[in-house]
Order: structure tokens, then C-alpha cells, then sequence
């Protein structure tokens, strides 16, 4: 009997974090479909609109390189609760927001909170569980970061078409009203032992050690070019779609329903070819060239004639992309951490900050182009591929070294102590 009730409380633990990553996620995916109809309400410009998509993930990036030592000082649960509760109340204001600026403002807030759910939970499973047990969890946590993009959009679609875009924010509050009620009723405190905030200079001039190996550098590059392509499509793709090819809000969204599963047969390709100790680079290669090729298709939507001919053909641009994506991210992700074996959940945090910051700047750049939104979704696309697969050639295959003038300015740090910090 005491077995069955530990196991319970494990199951709702899992099922919890679980509903954390997956509301945090619909901030952002369950108004994509509406943002031409807050870009007429607001008098705004489409490059504006899409502001409010990166500036919600540069911050909540940016918030996920200070949460570990936050929560490790504070403890799991506070922060868990204090974050969420702002989470709400930065979602409450939205609801009511009347111009762009406020909107914007309102979503970096909005960021900051959900860059803690993303880390602190992560963190808990780490608290609670053994490596082996921690490595089935957190694949069955990634099924949040697919569910929200495969079903937000057309539960946010549908409400918009319905009633407004307000009411996507309204029903995102009432599910953060859950996760408040149910942190601060059903969560335990994890964190054994809580720490003290390490010297806030020595903790952000760390960051600059990971850019000291040739392959961070290389899988860095590789993983923010390949991103943003996706996050350039994440941003524009409603406009061209909803005003250029005359789809619907709730047809549009169901684009992103073949995109979620084939983000997911790319991975689970990725985990077959990986157990059967498949090269990591040659897997890595079909990504990027996957990418490359789903860009470069993009360019026949641009000559060829028919909505619906150009329609399909950035449907399948984008397919091709996102299964690229699904087939290396990931794995590109879990070699950059085992670069660093003490400072890995840092290492992590650094590299989605840098990814974030890339595809933040290409969705701008591609923004730029108002007059034909899809060609600056082809230039952008195609130029992002190019430099992931440049990167890896140069830097992987041809073992292209970087400069010595890196270990000159570091030479002190190199020979200090804390250098084998994070290379041990």
C-alpha cells in the first residue's frame, strides 16, 4: 500500500512538470494564428507584431542562464510559485492591453517567468531521480514541446475565429491558475541542500569558458543556424499564409500538426540510428543538408504560379526543416553538454541563449522584407542553412582550428584552477 502511494505521488509529480512545460509553451503557440488580427487592431506593422514572439524568447532565455543558482539559493518550490504567480499577472494585463508597446513589454515579462518553469523543472527531475531514471523522464517531459506546437495553435485558432484573441490569453490564465494551485498544494521541496549566490561577475564571466573548444563553437553555430529558419516561419509564416494564400486562421494552424510529427519521426530516427552507435557527425549531416534542402525548395513558391501551388510548396519547405531539426537538435544539444561534464545544465542555458539570439535577429532581418514577407523567409532560410553547413564541414570534418588569440587573452584562466571546473 505505501508503494501504491509513493507511486502516485511520483505519477502526479511527472504529470505536473509535464502541465508546467506544456502551459509555458502555449504562451507563445496559442496566439501564432492571430497575429494579423492584432496587427490590424494595434495599427502595428507585421515586423512588430512578431516582436512580441522573440522578445518572449529572448528573455525567457535570458532568465534560464540565472534561474539554476536562483533556485538552488531560494529552493525549487518558492520559485516555482513566485514565478508563476507573476506569470498570471503579466498574462492578466495582456488581456487588457490596448497598443503594441504594452503588448511587447507585457511578453518579455511573461518570458522571464516561463525561462524558470523551462529550468527549474528540469532541475527537480534532477533532485529526485537516478541518471538512468532521468534520462526516460525527460523524454517523456519533451513530449510538452511537441504537444503545445501541434495542438495551441488550433485551440487558439478556434478562439480566435470565435471570439478574439483576448480570450487565447484568458484561457491561457486559467491554466496557470491551476499550476499555482496545484505548485503550492501538491509540490514538495527538492533541493537538498540550498546554496548561497555565487559572486554574480565570476558567474556570468564563466559563460565565456564554454567558447574556449573548437566543437562547442562548431555544434553552437550548427544548432542556432539550423533553428532559426523554424523560428523565422514560427514568426511570419501566419501573414504569408492567412494574407497572401487566403487559408483561415484554423486552417493555417493545422500546418503545424505535420510539423510536430515530423519533428517527431526525425527524432525517434535520430535515437535508432544513435543506439546502433551510428557516427554522431553523419547524423548530424542529414540534419543540417535536410534543412538546407527544405530552404533552398522554398524558392520555387517565389516563381512558380497558383496560391495553392506555392501554399504546398512552403508547407513541404517547412516539413523538410522542422524533420531536420527533429533529427539532430537534440543530439546536438547532448554533445555540447558533455563537452562539460561539471557544468553541463550551464552549458545548455548559454547555447539556447546564443540559438535564441540568432533566430530572434533572422526573424527581424526576414521581417524587414514586408512587401514580400516570403522572400525574406527564403533569403533568411537559405542563409541560415548555408552557415550551419559551413560550420560543420569546416569545423568538424576539415577540423578547421580556431585561432590562437583566444588562448592568449584567456592564458591566466587557462592555467588557473577554474578551468579544470569545467573541463573535468
Amino acid at each position: 500500500m505505501k508503494t501504491e502511494v509513493v507511486q502516485a505521488k511520483s505519477n502526479y509529480l511527472i504529470f505536473l512538470l509535464l502541465m508546467i512545460l506544456l502551459i509555458s509553451g502555449m504562451a507563445t503557440d496559442i496566439y501564432i494564428p492571430s497575429l494579423p488580427e492584432i496587427t490590424t487592431q494595434f495599427h502595428t506593422t507585421e515586423s512588430l507584431a512578431s516582436i512580441t514572439i522573440s522578445i518572449f524568447v529572448l528573455t525567457s532565455a535570458l532568465s534560464g542562464l540565472f534561474a539554476p543558482m536562483l533556485s538552488d539559493r531560494f529552493g525549487r518550490k518558492p520559485v516555482l510559485l513566485y514565478t508563476n504567480i507573476a506569470f498570471a499577472i503579466a498574462t492578466l494585463i495582456l488581456i487588457f492591453s490596448n497598443d503594441i508597446n504594452t503588448m511587447i513589454i507585457i511578453r518579455a515579462v511573461q518570458g522571464i517567468t516561463v525561462g524558470f518553469n523551462f529550468i527549474v523543472t528540469r532541475q527537480i527531475v534532477k533532485d529526485l531521480y537516478t541518471p538512468k531514471e532521468q534520462v526516460s523522464l525527460n523524454s517523456l517531459l519533451f513530449t510538452a514541446f511537441v504537444i503545445s506546437p501541434a495542438i495551441a495553435p488550433i485551440v487558439g485558432a478556434f478562439i480566435a475565429t470565435h471570439l478574439s484573441w483576448r480570450y487565447c490569453f484568458l484561457v491561457l490564465l486559467l491554466f496557470i491558475f491551476y499550476l499555482i494551485w496545484a505548485i503550492s498544494k501538491s509540490l514538495s521541496e527538492s533541493i537538498p541542500v540550498r546554496k548561497d549566490i555565487p559572486n554574480i561577475i565570476n558567474y556570468s564571466s564563466s559563460f565565456f569558458f564554454f567558447l574556449l573548444t573548437k566543437e562547442f563553437n562548431a555544434y553552437l553555430i550548427i544548432t542556432s543556424c539550423c533553428f532559426a529558419p523554424y523560428f523565422i516561419f514560427l514568426n511570419i509564416s501566419s501573414y504569408i499564409f492567412i494574407e497572401n494564400f487566403k487559408f483561415t486562421p484554423l486552417l493555417y494552424s493545422y500546418i503545424f500538426i505535420f510539423l510536430s510529427l515530423l519533428y517527431l519521426i526525425g527524432n525517434w530516427l535520430m535515437r535508432r540510428l544513435n543506439n546502433r552507435d551510428y557516427p554522431h557527425y553523419k547524423i548530424v549531416t542529414i540534419g543540417v543538408l535536410c534543412n538546407l534542402f527544405g530552404s533552398i525548395l522554398m524558392g520555387l513558391a517565389l516563381i512558380l504560379p497558383g496560391l495553392e501551388l506555392k501554399a504546398f510548396i512552403v508547407i513541404i519547405s517547412a516539413i523538410l526543416m522542422r524533420f531536420g531539426l527533429g533529427f539532430m537538435l537534440a543530439l546536438v544539444q547532448i554533445i555540447a553538454m558533455n563537452r562539460f561534464k561539471k557544468n553541463s545544465g550551464q552549458a545548455l542555458g548559454f547555447l539556447v541563449f546564443i540559438q535564441m539570439i540568432i533566430a530572434s535577429i533572422g526573424s527581424m532581418w526576414a521581417s524587414t522584407f514586408s512587401e514580400n514577407l516570403l522572400l525574406g523567409m527564403f533569403i533568411t532560410s537559405v542563409f541560415f542553412n548555408i552557415i550551419a553547413y559551413i560550420a560543420l564541414q569546416l569545423l568538424l570534418r576539415f577540423h578547421i582550428h580556431f585561432p590562437n588569440v583566444k588562448k592568449k587573452i584567456f592564458k591566466k584562466i587557462l592555467l588557473s584552477d577554474r578551468w579544470e571546473k569545467y573541463f573535468t
